[in-house]
């Protein structure tokens, strides 16, 4: 019965199932990779954490919240500097847009003119909470949306500005 000669670097399976070179050599490259992976992983989440802790340290911001948060009773911020993201849909007056979120609106006032010109831009607000402000939109007519005063803004570039750590604080 001759046996197989295998010459120094061949990775081969052993005839009882054991890990042989082969197999070995694979599962390490597997952890690797997925070594690797956490490693880009935890990268991002740093670099998601120092944007958000530079955009509230920039604003001011006490609390990152969402228009669903915002919308039921917006005086519970009253006067706080929030962040929000939005999408901006258009300037009602020189200083004063109209952003939505999730299909609800919010409206910022004290806006620089030139800030937003692109329609459907994604943008992560810092606003004062005023309250609320009655706009008229084309199916619901007069409604009462939160009202927030600008601050400060960043452009986003991910799907609901998630380069940012919503939850922060």
């Amino acid at each position: 019965c001759a046996l197989p000669i295998y010459e120094a670097g061949t990775y081969y399976k052993t005839h009882d199932h054991k890990l042989g070179p082969y197999q070995g050599e694979l599962s390490k490259q597997r952890e690797a990779a997925l070594q690797q992976q956490r490693q880009a992983e935890q990268r991002k989440q740093s670099e998601i954490a120092a944007r958000s802790s530079a955009f509230v340290k920039a604003n001011g911001v006490t609390h990152f919240v969402t228009v669903e948060q915002l919308a039921p009773n917006p005086f519970v911020y009253k006067g706080q500097v929030v962040a929000i993201y939005g999408v901006f849909q258009q300037m009602n007056s020189a200083t004063e847009g109209l952003f939505s979120s999730h299909d609800r609106s919010f409206v910022v006032s004290g806006i620089p003119t030139a800030r937003f010109t692109q329609q459907r831009s994604m943008v992560m607000l810092a606003g004062s909470v005023l309250g609320n402000i009655e706009i008229k939109l084309p199916v619901l007519g007069p409604t009462l949306v939160p009202h927030l005063s600008f601050v400060g803004s960043a452009f986003c570039q991910q799907q609901e500005c998630s380069e940012y750590a919503i939850n922060l604080r």
